[in-house]
């Protein structure tokens, strides 16, 4: 399994670096692309899609997820799920079969809520932002070695969107991430309006001030393009601090960055990373990625890869205990 893996990244073809502001992007390219399936915002916009709590009381780990489509659906982790008793957000890629039913594994990031405020889930249309998306990959990387689940830890996803909020200045009653994003709608809108993409271009690789911030790949260019803002949307929020202080990159710009040893660098650690296989909450199969350098997942539905996520593995949440202290709270569970 993990052979056809490094296949399929191998056979990946990276095209020429795109610069916008402290942002460096190479495109993906690749000969074999996955046949259309539908996503979860064009689901919701068509009424294709229902996602519950998975009962009345409901659980904060859990959500049910009904697809009414002819098409495969995909949730792609670190989606935002808005509404029912909290918002949340989903742990890992699915694949949902057409005409199915499924619970699947989520976090709540709205700690001071769980009261109905509709009765069922919409769509953010936004990834969470990158460093806690790396941390659910991480978490849920340990949860399947361990004991085969897809759990991230929640008393750390409570506390990371905690800080966001306060580092943003983001006042929020009910403690949800989606204010922090509403705070700041109107540069995310402009930023992520610089973005576009190639023709056939189904990934990107991006560098953040010097720095490999993510690889994402989905194997469809018509997919990839919807979820491409959601990628920007999620680094911008990462990195909205640094990109507001340009005197804390004076170092950083007076270095010359060789980026064609960074992505060979790159994809050598992503070979070399420990690579395991788990059957995927819904169809296909799951890869875990874990590496001195990197951490990520990847989903194969019908033999084929379809989506990939990496992360650096440089920056645990190293302000994690800093914080704990300062909160004078332990992790929930």
């Amino acid at each position: 399994m993990k052979e056809k893996f490094i296949k399929a990244i191998e056979s990946f073809t990276i095209g020429d670096s795109i610069e916008v502001d402290r942002f460096v992007v190479f495109p993906i390219f690749a000969e074999e692309k996955t046949k259309n399936f539908i996503t979860l915002d064009e689901a919701m916009k068509k009424h294709l899609v229902k996602i519950t709590e998975v009962d009345s009381a409901g659980s904060v780990p859990a959500v049910r997820v009904i697809n009414f489509a002819k098409k495969f659906l995909v949730i792609f982790v670190g989606e935002i799920l808005v509404g029912a008793k909290q918002n949340r957000v989903v742990n890992t890629t699915i694949v949902v079969k057409p005409h199915s039913e499924i619970v699947i594994p989520v976090s709540c990031i709205e700690e001071g809520r769980w009261s109905y405020d509709r009765e069922d889930f919409s769509d953010y249309d936004s990834y969470v932002y990158s460093q806690l998306r790396r941390e659910i990959l991480r978490d849920v990387n340990l949860s399947l070695k361990k004991q085969k689940s897809f759990y991230a830890t929640q008393g750390k996803i409570w506390d990371l969107v905690d800080e966001k909020l306060q580092d943003l200045n983001v006042e929020s009653p009910t403690r949800s991430l989606s204010e922090a994003y509403n705070a700041n709608r109107l540069g995310i809108k402009s930023f992520v309006r610089k973005f576009k993409t190639l023709k056939d271009q189904i990934g990107a690789i991006i560098f953040t001030n010097g720095r490999f911030q993510v690889m994402e790949v989905c194997s469809n260019p018509e997919v990839f393009k919807k979820i491409y803002p959601k990628l920007i949307k999620s680094i911008y929020l990462d990195e909205l601090k640094s990109l507001d202080k340009k005197e804390c990159f004076l170092d950083f710009l007076e270095k010359e960055i060789d980026y064609s040893q960074a992505l060979t660098k790159l994809l050598s650690s992503i070979k070399n990373s420990d690579i395991d296989s788990f059957k995927g909450v819904g169809e296909g199969i799951e890869f875990r990625i874990e590496g001195e350098d990197v951490i990520g997942s990847a989903v194969c539905h019908s033999d084929k890869l379809l989506h990939l996520t990496i992360y650096s593995n440089y920056e645990q949440y190293s302000n994690y205990e800093h914080f704990k202290e300062v909160k004078k709270r332990k992790w929930r569970y």
